[in-house]
């Protein structure tokens, strides 16, 4: 009786979840960077005052899906700047507040080559770029 009951069950629940689509699954890697990446962005003292988000929560949760800017996805499960988005995310998690600072105000509008992890966000600028042309 049990295995009649599942199966009849499994055959009522089967289409209902069939129409559902599965969340694509988000990388570990992505996660851990805009865990690391979102309490400095957001800081009121060392971060951007260009902030979009007002809670950590909210800035992981756009930033791991940021597809768009900074992972670029090429289709078949890879981030195409994910590894320099980490590297840049890494570089200014590793400087003091002051140069925080110093980088976020630096890294609006035209960006001052001068700031710390100028490279490193030239980077994912230019694998940004590369991407958006590769897509044309």
């Amino acid at each position: 009786m049990g295995v009649m009951f599942r199966a009849a069950a499994a055959l009522v629940l089967a289409p209902a979840c069939a129409d559902r689509e599965l969340e694509p699954e988000v990388p570990d890697y992505r996660v851990d960077a805009c865990e690391r990446w979102c309490p400095i962005a957001i800081d009121p003292v060392c971060g951007s005052e260009y902030a979009v988000v007002e809670t950590v929560e909210e800035c992981v949760e756009t930033c791991i899906m940021d597809d768009e800017c900074h992972w670029r996805p090429d289709g078949k499960g890879n981030d195409r700047c994910g590894a320099p988005h980490v590297a840049y995310i890494d570089c200014v998690a590793d400087l003091s507040c002051e140069d925080q600072a110093d980088h976020f105000r630096g890294a609006h509008g035209i960006v001052d080559p001068g700031i710390a992890c100028y490279a490193a966000l030239e980077e994912v600028l230019s694998c940004s770029q590369r991407a958006i042309e590769d897509e044309e």
